[in-house]
């Protein structure tokens, strides 16, 4: 009898030790999915970006860092970087191309950066449900990490109004294909999209609510409220919506 229950314990450590050993490799294989021997500066990566998206490519105005307020790098404390790139659109109030590329001092700061950025993606989330300007673009953007370089990617064709749903959505996922081609030729290899995307709670209300921070840094970048045409009508922004209705 006891030397079965001998043998019962050893399978039962056997098997202990055989599941552990096959989570700590699976944890290794994750992290170096994302590692590369190869390091770029942020201004090389979004060079590459630009280059692969050519005339697609709109975040061509670098941030101030005085105005970091105003963009998806607005919690980012600039202290525990080496470097960063903060570009955005000309026209943000209806054009959300933003390339914010960071690389941290330390792994744990890439770590919240990550956590950072999406935070941001889903407060731009709630502000494209009240002012859907480029929806299928913000849907389809990228947060990669390799090493302690972190991107915050919202680029690519800007929309027309006369373009259908589904036109659109191929253009936005062609636009990624490009940028992470170029990640590609880069690192020889697509980093993994760490985006998370936000729960969504129904609740339309509170979601429009939070859409806007109606804070000095960040009241220029909302959508006009007058947003009337000459006869009334409400106007077409981007995404097919008319505020009001």
């Amino acid at each position: 009898m006891k030397r079965w229950i001998v043998l019962g314990i050893a399978i039962l450590f056997t098997a202990t030790m055989v599941a552990c050993s096959a989570k700590k490799e699976e944890d290794k294989t994750k992290t170096e999915k994302n590692t590369s021997d190869k390091v770029f500066t942020p201004a090389q990566i979004e060079a590459a970006i630009a280059a692969a998206l050519a005339d697609d490519y709109h975040a061509t105005v670098d941030v101030p860092k005085e105005e970091m307020g105003t963009c998806p790098m607005r919690n980012v404390d600039l202290s525990k970087l080496d470097s960063y790139v903060a570009k955005i659109s000309p026209i943000p109030s209806i054009q959300m191309d933003s390339v914010m590329i960071a690389t941290a001092k330390d792994a744990s700061y890439a770590e919240k950066l990550v956590e950072l950025f999406n935070k941001d993606y889903e407060r731009a989330t709630c502000y494209a449900d009240a002012y859907p300007m480029e929806p299928h673009k913000l849907a389809e953007s990228r947060i990669f990490r390799v090493g302690n370089t972190v991107m915050y990617i919202i680029a690519g064709r800007s929309p027309e109004p006369t373009v259908d749903d589904r036109t659109l959505i191929q253009w936005a996922q062609e636009g990624y294909q490009k940028v992470e081609t170029a990640l590609s030729g880069l690192y020889g290899f697509v980093p993994e999209n760490l985006k998370v995307e936000p729960e969504d709670t129904g609740d339309a209300n509170e979601n429009e609510s939070a859409a806007v921070d109606f804070n000095s840094a960040d009241i220029d970048q909302v959508a006009p409220m007058d947003n009337a045409s000459e006869d009334g009508a409400p106007k077409k922004i981007w995404g097919g919506a008319n505020v009001g209705e």
